[in-house]
């Protein structure tokens, strides 16, 4: 798979090539440099695939390091998905990772119906945290700034999306086609506010949902915030703005689409 033509293309007009953009990358990664083992090459400018890569961590990503007294710091990185996103993870993630950062990625499967990426390096660690990645907990974390300031925005959302979003169809009645809904849930308000702001801009109609719930691992109450958006229109919208880069998302909807005899 060619991990810089994601199966819907994005089409946000008025994207251009930040050159300030490209600059703060290119200063920040020569100041960083790879030692060791650390196989790592940090991009040298913002692109449409860094930016996806940067929705792909803010959405099921974990970046962390250990420093324990006698024993090496580790700087872990990690991408968390369901077993049934295996070419995803395997044909697209990967081949990113590889291309933007020169790493290769250990596959594994932590649970029966989880897949997780795992690979380190300080200097990717180093690199991310200079742009605001946390060290950590994801709970507030934001869009970064780099990404919203690029141009490259609807890149980044699909692949905050492919990782975090839900896209359903749902039966409302025997006459009618099955009803698309596209959702999104995060514990970050600031990162569901931004969403839904870039999404209102472009054009979407959403529903904004604030509520409290049991955490799907340790059932302790939690507060979270949903996007939703629904309908044939916004549906059409996203696929030609936005797009899927995961084949699971691009299956459901090229089925409902064939099956229904849909017009998009």
């Amino acid at each position: 798979m060619n991990t810089g033509k994601p199966l819907f293309k994005s089409a946000f007009k008025g994207r251009k090539r930040n050159s300030y953009m490209d600059k703060t990358i290119a200063s920040l990664s020569a100041s960083i440099k790879a030692k060791g083992r650390d196989k790592c090459i940090l991009p040298q400018q913002m692109s449409k695939e860094l930016a996806e890569e940067f929705g792909i961590h803010v959405g099921d990503g974990h970046m962390g390091s250990n420093n324990c007294p006698g024993k090496p710091i580790f700087y872990n990185y990690s991408t968390s998905n369901g077993a049934d996103e295996l070419d995803y993870v395997k044909g697209f993630i990967r081949l990113l990772i590889k291309k933007l950062y020169n790493l290769e990625v250990k596959i594994c499967h932590k649970k029966s119906n989880e897949l997780v990426l795992h690979y380190r390096s300080k200097a990717l660690f180093t690199f991310k945290r200079a742009l605001g990645f946390p060290n950590g907990k994801k709970d507030n974390i934001e869009i970064p700034k780099i990404v919203l300031n690029s141009g490259y925005i609807t890149d980044f959302l699909r692949g905050l999306f492919d990782t975090d979003g839900c896209l359903q169809f749902v039966d409302r009645n025997k006459k009618a086609p099955p009803y698309p809904r596209l959702s999104l849930t995060g514990k970050s308000k600031k990162l569901i506010m931004q969403v839904n702001t870039i999404l209102l801009a472009l054009g979407f109609t959403t529903s904004l949902v604030h509520e409290e719930r049991p955490h799907y691992k340790t059932g302790a109450i939690c507060c979270v915030s949903r996007i939703f958006i629904y309908g044939k229109k916004n549906l059409k919208n996203w696929v030609k703005l936005i797009g899927f880069s995961n084949p699971k998302n691009i299956r459901k909807f090229k089925g409902w689409k064939s099956k229904h005899t849909i017009d998009l």
